[in-house]
């Protein structure tokens, strides 16, 4: 049982008796009903104060309030709070709390799938992600295996396509990586520890301590906006693009599935709007703010942009294959979301190319930015 949806039913009881029934057939009336009110307790995969990523979260949690008149409200937890970061979507799943907010590919162990779900290597862009989800059936496949696990699943929120990452040390080939310990998660660190890099697992707020120790040399994570708010940009001033690991970055609303099916209908379309919402507020934050960000990492911080060997990309791309057709080729669902996004960039890739690839081009070429900001 819910334990968070109360009724209020006296009206309807006392309409309910004999004298009741007659008030109504007098006045052709229906008895009114009070509007459920509804209180999820949320958690996330981070701290309450972690920039860009708690976006999504508030712009959902505000939008449901009002469009309920303030009876459906979602009380946010940071990580931590209740349970380690890395543990919300368990405590989601027994009930713990009533939904949680991370990146879906945290819980690939679950299911590889996710991976795909969160971003696939040289996939679909923030745009494209959206339009697989809404119009390419990417919602119901995620639906399939969120359901699987004891969960309904919504887009909330979209980072973006992301820089590869951050370097203390020049990257001039392929060979240059061998060794090289990289902090890296889901499917690029698979592809990449097939390339010699000696993968390394660590959160966030780690990632400055272990470049000044020498723990890791380098870093991935999300763009100019949320990681000059890390630091790392004291250790590490070698940035490198494209972000081929990650072209966009998928956020997940993941609700206990018993809390979803017992949820009244007009606040399931709230959370369904509010999150697809949420996705979009998030993806316009990046943009409006990534761009200043790396301007001041340029000129203020010594921060060099850079752009990786194309022999390391080609490698990427082939490893990437060789791993999408394996590994994912035995696990049926990830079978499906892999050839789900391939049959949508089929169509849909060409034409991003053809428009805003080759407008982004021509625009950076009249400006004078001839290799696009590098």
């Amino acid at each position: 049982m819910n334990r968070h949806v109360s009724i209020t039913r006296r009206n309807a009881l006392k309409m309910a008796t004999v004298g009741g029934m007659a008030g109504i057939l007098a006045c052709g009336t229906a008895p009114a009903y009070a509007k459920a009110r509804i209180h999820w307790r949320m958690g996330m995969a981070w701290a309450k104060t972690s920039p860009g990523f708690t976006t999504p979260v508030l712009a959902l949690a505000d939008f449901v309030k009002k469009a309920s008149g303030g009876d459906f409200e979602i009380e946010i937890f940071g990580a931590g709070e209740i349970v380690p970061p890395m543990q919300t979507f368990d405590a989601v799943i027994d009930g713990t709390i009533d939904c949680g907010h991370g990146y879906a590919s945290y819980w690939a162990g679950k299911a590889v799938g996710l991976n795909l779900i969160m971003s696939m290597p040289f996939g679909t862009t923030a745009q494209e992600k959206n339009a697989w989800l809404q119009y390419g059936g990417g919602q119901e496949l995620a639906d399939k295996i969120y359901g699987r696990l004891g969960a309904k699943f919504f887009p909330c929120g979209n980072c973006g396509v992301q820089p590869m990452g951050w370097f203390r040390n020049e990257i001039t080939s392929l060979d240059s990586l061998k060794g090289l310990k990289f902090r890296v998660t889901g499917l690029p660190a698979q592809v990449l520890k097939e390339c010699g890099v000696t993968v390394v697992s660590l959160p966030a707020g780690e990632l400055l301590q272990a470049l000044q120790s020498g723990v890791i040399e380098a870093a991935e994570m999300t763009g100019p906006f949320v990681d000059q708010s890390l630091g790392i940009q004291r250790v590490a001033k070698n940035y490198y693009f494209p972000g081929w690991h990650e072209p966009e970055g998928q956020f997940d609303l993941f609700i206990n599935a018993r809390v979803w099916e017992k949820l009244p209908e007009n606040y399931k379309e709230l959370v369904k709007v509010g999150s697809y919402y949420a996705n979009t507020v998030m993806l316009n934050e990046m943009v409006a703010k990534n761009g200043k960000a790396l301007q001041e990492l340029r000129s203020k911080q010594g921060v060099m942009p850079r752009q990786l060997p194309k022999d390391a990309l080609k490698r990427f791309y082939q490893v990437t294959n060789d791993i999408l057709g394996s590994v994912y080729e035995k696990d049926p669902l990830g079978r499906d979301v892999r050839d789900s996004l391939r049959s949508f960039l089929a169509h849909t890739a060409p034409y991003s190319e053809l428009t805003e690839m080759m407008f982004m081009s021509t625009r950076a070429s009249l400006a004078g930015r001839a290799q696009v900001g590098i």
